[in-house]
């Protein structure tokens, strides 16, 4: 009987709060973000909104994918949060 793949579902978040409009707001909007214009940021500029998205990396190989399309990431129980920006 060959091995059961272990399904792994994490919550995804980012780093940032802002973002300007071109490739980099697209690509979080293709993982499902969506994002607002606010009062606070400039013309160009839209704060992500706090929805619940998740993604599921089931292999190494979807993982690497993954970091290599969005950059370092930091993961923290069943939690992975593209470091694009400083944190904490």
């Amino acid at each position: 009987m060959g091995k059961r793949k272990r399904r792994m579902k994490f919550s995804l978040t980012t780093a940032g709060v802002s973002y300007k409009e071109g490739p980099e707001m697209d690509d979080l909007k293709g993982l499902g973000f969506t994002f607002k214009r606010a009062d606070w940021l400039s013309n160009n500029q839209y704060e992500i909104n706090d929805d619940d998205i998740s993604i599921e990396i089931n292999s190494l190989e979807e993982l690497v994918s993954f970091t290599n399309k969005y950059g370092h990431v930091v993961f923290s129980e069943d939690t992975i949060t593209i470091y694009d920006d400083w944190m904490e």
